[in-house]
């Protein structure tokens, strides 16, 4: 009943998990972390609430465009490209002390992000076969999504109050 992946699929399956992981880890983890960023940039927390919607905006408005996504990221060195934009983005937050780096920044990684996710359902759909081996890809990608979102979720306030919020970015770096 339980069909093995293979290989070149785990590969495939790890990258794309990858990707819906950081992203969903990377929007719950600053939800937690806005009211200490404001006071270490001495704004508002109204405005440091543009830190999350300049990344759902940037990400949103990419991925209207779906259909030409997935044709354009379709491919395994596609996604990885848009994995580390989304990473070069992440540095970027990540050594940022003012608000306006920031905020380009997370456009970077809502951009990097919105053209990741639709490569590696392309992935997916493209390197495992109709039926459960597909739906077993597709469930353990939708789990990463899970545990992304829950584990940002857990780790955002902890970090931002214990230890330092630039490290809520540099998490994928550790």
């Amino acid at each position: 009943m339980g069909a093995r992946i293979a290989g070149r699929q785990r590969i495939i399956l790890l990258l794309a998990c990858s990707a819906i992981f950081f992203e969903a880890f990377d929007v719950s983890i600053v939800n937690l972390a806005l009211p200490v960023i404001a006071t270490d940039l001495h704004i508002s927390v109204a405005s440091a609430q543009w830190v999350q919607t300049l990344y759902l905006l940037s990400f949103w408005r990419i991925s209207a465009f779906r259909r030409p996504a997935f044709r354009l990221c379709g491919q395994q060195t596609h996604l990885s490209f848009w994995m580390l934009t989304f990473g070069g983005a992440s540095a970027l937050a990540l050594f940022s002390h003012h608000l306006v780096p920031l905020l380009i920044a997370r456009a970077g990684q809502g951009i990097g992000a919105a053209l990741a996710l639709p490569g590696g359902i392309s992935l997916l759909s493209r390197h495992f076969a109709e039926g459960a081996p597909r739906q077993k890809a597709m469930g353990i990608f939708g789990a990463f999504a899970a545990i992304g979102f829950a584990g940002g979720l857990a780790l955002g306030g902890l970090i931002a109050s214990y230890y330092d919020w630039h490290w809520i970015f540099g998490s994928i770096f550790r």
